[in-house]
């Protein structure tokens, strides 16, 4: 089967990107650099609010699932710009983690973790990377929060829904931007307890590690981003108040899709309720 024309654009850009090219850097300047951590858990939507901040542009620079060797995000271009032989290696693991679908460990990759983070700390602008569970290994996490003090959000999502879609996605082969149709899926209870579990005990470590070091940290449920409201505001968090929404910038389009994606008339969810971890 030939290849799409968006598949052809989007491969056209992720090459560009490796080979340097950025976003237009004076749209940045007057935007100090700030790094924010985004982190979360697979199916929390995370992929949805990374398009919306890579859509969205300046003061944002998004680098997706850059740990993961998963990303294609915009920050790819800073980092082959101003990392000497980034490029190779990304590439060679990104090709790899693509075939395999099995986590590696990017500490093992050559490349360097405070390298990468350096230049993010240095970029003007918003530099805002995802992170999930087995990324880095925890001490490293930590490492990196006491080292660049980062803006931390956490982004949680009811868990009967993140498992559902974990397991849709798992069936189908479909990870980013899956729709809620295709194969029935059954949720066993003990699946339900060790899968919960294991969220609430990393996100009350990661949170907790956060609070203690004084770093700004946001909290916030997937569910109440589909509000526009609540989504323009944790926007204007992560910019720390530097950014103004014009009248272009209506999230509105990217909100219905979002919506439209999680329709699910053959589920049943429990609602979502905020886990005691303040």
């Amino acid at each position: 089967m030939p290849p799409t024309l968006t598949t052809i654009r989007r491969a056209a850009t992720f090459v560009g990107r490796l080979l340097g090219r950025t976003p237009d850097q004076s749209l940045y300047r007057a935007t100090p650099p700030t790094t924010v951590f985004l982190l979360s858990f697979p199916r929390s939507g995370t992929s949805w609010i990374g398009s919306v901040l890579e859509n969205f542009g300046a003061p944002f620079i998004y680098y997706g699932e850059l740990l993961a060797f998963l990303s294609e995000a915009p920050g790819l271009g800073v980092l082959t710009r101003r990392y000497r032989g980034f490029r190779f290696r990304y590439l060679q693991y990104f090709i790899a983690q693509r075939r395999g679908w099995k986590p590696l460990v990017f500490e093992r990759s050559g490349l360097s973790l405070a390298r990468v983070m350096q230049i993010m700390a240095q970029q003007a602008g918003i530099n805002v990377v995802k992170i999930f569970p087995g990324h880095i290994s925890d001490d490293d996490l930590e490492t990196l929060f006491r080292d660049f003090s980062p803006h931390v959000v956490f982004l949680r999502r009811n868990h009967m829904d993140r498992l559902t879609s974990l397991k849709a996605a798992g069936l189908t082969g479909n990870w980013q931007n899956a729709k809620y149709t295709g194969p029935e899926v059954s949720i066993d209870d003990a699946d339900l307890h060790r899968f919960t579990v294991e969220y609430e005990a990393w996100y009350r470590q990661q949170k907790a590690i956060c609070l203690s070091l004084g770093l700004t940290v946001t909290d916030v449920a997937y569910e109440d981003l589909l509000d526009e409201r609540n989504l323009h505001d944790l926007l204007g968090e992560m910019a720390h108040g530097q950014i103004t929404f014009r009248p272009d910038q209506s999230l509105s389009s990217s909100l219905s899709k979002q919506r439209e994606r999680n329709s699910r008339p053959e589920y049943e969810f429990a609602e979502w309720t905020p886990e005691s971890s303040s």
